[in-house]
């Protein structure tokens, strides 16, 4: 058999080289003439199963209670994070993040709420709870609670005290989700029963929109993120800071394949 294929192989390919060569480009110019017409989806639906149990769940909670649409900036100062240099940096940087048109809003250690700097007593909430931009709030004490509470170490501020997060939201896509929950639900439904033809047409024509929707939407995600990066490159100089996030891993993985 084996012997039969390179015989094979030796007429049609190595005795014919000028035809073969011929051949190949003309399939290489083919398979080119729609390279531009490539799409890759590196969202969270193209990465796991239609039916993934747990990702339903996922589904279900974020629906439920937030939105995931946020960055994670990780900022290390060359000062102490709490000299004054250090957070009118942090400041500027937050109010520059704030600038972009689909940020909602940039949570950070500024703003925020402080109950123990110095102690706040229940009867007094809300009103005498304090963020560490007030110009009363003692930077020491502030440090302190950032350090002990259970709230805010390690998770808005490192263990060590040198390293801060601020946390990007960017505003809510309800046409993203409402296309998204459609199509979900009908296919929850195939999943379980037979769809009527009314609901397989309507299955096929959400999924088709979906799909452009998310195309041009990543588009846009991939700008957001350069435009955050180019703020933060103004830093750089002044502490190490490191962008993450879904959002930043998907628009990445586009990026880097193309």
């Amino acid at each position: 058999m084996r012997s039969s294929l390179l015989t094979l192989y030796e007429k049609i390919v190595l005795r014919r080289p000028i035809v073969t060569l011929v051949a190949i480009f003309v399939l290489i110019a083919l398979i080119g003439s729609r390279a531009t017409d490539f799409e890759l989806d590196a969202s969270a639906d193209s990465l796991v199963l239609e039916n993934d149990k747990d990702f339903r769940y996922y589904r279900a909670i974020t629906a439920r209670y937030a939105s995931d649409d946020f960055l994670i900036i990780t900022y290390t100062p060359k000062a102490d994070l709490f000299s004054p240099g250090s957070l009118s940096a942090l400041g500027e940087l937050r109010d520059r993040l704030l600038e972009i048109p689909r940020v909602e809003s940039v949570v950070s250690i500024l703003d925020a709420p402080l109950i123990n700097s110095p102690r706040v007593s229940l009867g007094d909430l809300p009103e005498a709870i304090r963020i560490l931009e007030d110009p009363d709030t003692d930077p020491q004490l502030a440090k302190n609670e950032f350090l002990s509470s259970p709230l805010y170490r390690d998770l808005v501020i490192s263990s060590d005290g040198k390293t801060t997060a601020l946390q990007v939201v960017l505003s809510r896509d309800e046409t993203f989700h409402s296309l998204s929950d459609r199509r979900d639900v009908l296919r929850e439904k195939q999943l379980t029963t037979t769809l009527s033809s009314q609901e397989t047409e309507e299955l096929s024509a959400v999924s088709n929109e979906f799909k452009q929707y998310n195309t041009v939407l990543l588009k846009q995600e991939s700008k957001d993120i350069a435009a955050i990066r180019r703020i933060m490159d103004d830093y750089r100089d002044r502490a190490e800071m490191h962008l993450g996030g879904v959002l930043m891993i998907a628009s990445d993985m586009v990026d880097f394949i193309r």
